[in-house]
């Protein structure tokens, strides 16, 4: 019995899909979401006769002057997971997953058949 050759030409194709799959992730996360930001401007409500009874008791010249009220309404819209953790760019986001031992820009199970491929490569060298 001789020894089985090695297919290179496999070898590094399965390696090219594993890294193909990786630099999807970070292609559609790395570009930057936007938030979208409401302003509705409204008029202040009228003074009650005890308000305004209150502010012409205290002399003349104090009046009451209307101002509008703004409420800001933001929305996260189409912003990234990374983004709304709060991190600078998909790349911090997933360095910060890898030093903490978690999946960073990978699934799990994407990385789970990769290694069980690496191991049983390096067992049959």
């Amino acid at each position: 019995m001789g020894k089985k050759k090695k297919n290179n030409l496999k070898r590094i194709e399965q390696g090219n899909t594993f890294n193909d799959a990786r630099k999807q992730v970070y292609k559609n996360n790395e570009e930057a979401g936007e938030e979208i930001v409401f302003i509705l401007e409204s008029n202040s409500p009228p003074l009650t006769n005890e308000e305004l009874e209150i502010i012409q008791s205290m002399g003349d010249g104090v009046y009451f002057k209307s101002k509008t009220r703004k409420t800001i309404i933001i929305e996260p819209g189409t912003l990234k997971k990374w983004q709304l953790l709060g991190f600078t760019s998909f790349r911090h986001y997933a360095g910060f997953n890898s030093f903490n031992n978690q999946v960073g820009g990978v699934t799990e199970t994407d990385l789970m058949q990769h290694l069980i491929e690496t191991l049983a490569s390096n067992k049959r060298s």
